[in-house]
Order: structure tokens, then sequence, then C-alpha cells
């Protein structure tokens, strides 16, 4: 009942809002000058640091078991598809021509097994993480997170190739098998994390 309500509220500020958006087309803004590089007249500024986040994942005992730095400023540059299949279980296709499936292996273990091919050979992959996706609410002063266990989020970290091969270069395979736990009827984002140099 209470969704219903939040759903039919935010709809109707979404209608009430749309009659508060100009029309007007805004003007272009100016290209952002470089801030250093070659040729680049020494302005005493220093470049923008961009932030960093570092994501850990633990085991039960608390010992590290991988560590990401996660720049959220970052433009996204990569993608990965997950397709339900006939036979149960998902498809996977992404950057790096990553083709995967992901699927249940006894009840309550799944596991994503494919591979990337490319020609590169400085393409890295670090072991997935994955974590349930909850829903938070807000509301008298306090927050609640709740979530029915079934949405799940895997990142893949990778470290992209700094510059393209060869087309002479033959296809190498980077094998990726990565099991976890998750229920039955389980479903699933995939993205990719930039691991650090």
């Amino acid at each position: 009942m209470s969704k219903n309500i939040c759903l039919a509220a935010l709809c109707a500020a979404v209608i009430a809002v749309a009659g508060c958006i100009p029309t007007e087309t805004p003007a272009p803004k100016a290209e952002p000058k470089p801030l250093a590089g070659p040729g680049a007249a020494d302005t005493g500024t220093k470049p923008e640091t961009k932030p960093v986040d570092t994501v850990s994942q633990t085991t039960p005992e608390g010992a590290v078991r991988s560590t990401l730095k996660v720049d959220p400023t970052a433009k996204p540059n990569t993608s990965v598809k997950v397709t339900p299949r006939a036979e149960g279980g998902f498809d996977v296709e992404g950057t790096f021509n990553l083709r995967a499936v992901l699927a249940p292996e006894t009840p309550g273990k799944w596991r994503l097994k494919g591979e990337f091919s490319m020609r590169e050979t400085d393409l890295a992959v670090g072991e997935p993480m994955v974590a349930p996706v909850q829903d938070v609410t807000l509301g008298g002063g306090m927050q609640a997170v709740s979530g029915d266990g079934t949405s799940f989020m895997i990142v893949i970290p990778v470290r992209p190739p700094a510059a393209q091969a060869p087309e002479t270069d033959p296809v190498r395979p980077l094998p990726l098998d990565f099991a976890f736990d998750a229920p039955e009827g389980a479903h699933f984002n995939i993205t990719y994390a930039q691991m650090p140099q």
C-alpha cells in the first residue's frame, strides 16, 4: 500500500515539475581548455585531481580479500548485457569481447563462467565481487534498508589495455570463472570497475 502511495506521489511530482522545464535552448558551453600538456602555456594552476574511492571485500573473519580503487567521476565506456536463457540462467556479453554464462550450479550456488578475448596482452581482469542490491527508504528521520534478497550486483575489476594491438597479433583468451552464493530466481546486474595500475 505504501509503495503505491509513494509511486503515485512520485508521478504527481514529475507531472508538476514537467511544466517548470524551460523550452529555450540553453547557450552552448565553452569547450574546456587543457590544464596541462605538450605546448600548453604554464598558467601556474595544477591539473585537477579526481577523487578515488577504495572499496574492499572482506572474508567473514575480517581479512581483506580484495580491494578496488574506483574513480566515481570517470565517464563510463564499457557495458555488459545480461540476457535470460530459455534453459535457465543468463547469457553475458560485454566490452573486451566478454562472452559468459551465469547459471545456478546447485541450490544457492551460482557460477559466472566464460572468457574475454583480446589481442592486447595488457588487459587484466581481477576477481569479481558480488553484493545484494538493497532498497533504502527514508522517512520519519530514519533510514530503513530492505530488499527481497533476489537482486545482486556483480562488479568485475578490469585494467583496460593501454593501446590497441596490431591486427596481426593473435587473439588470446582470458578466462573468467567465479562461483558465489545467491538464491534460486536471483536477478543480476553486471558492471566493470577499473583496477589500479
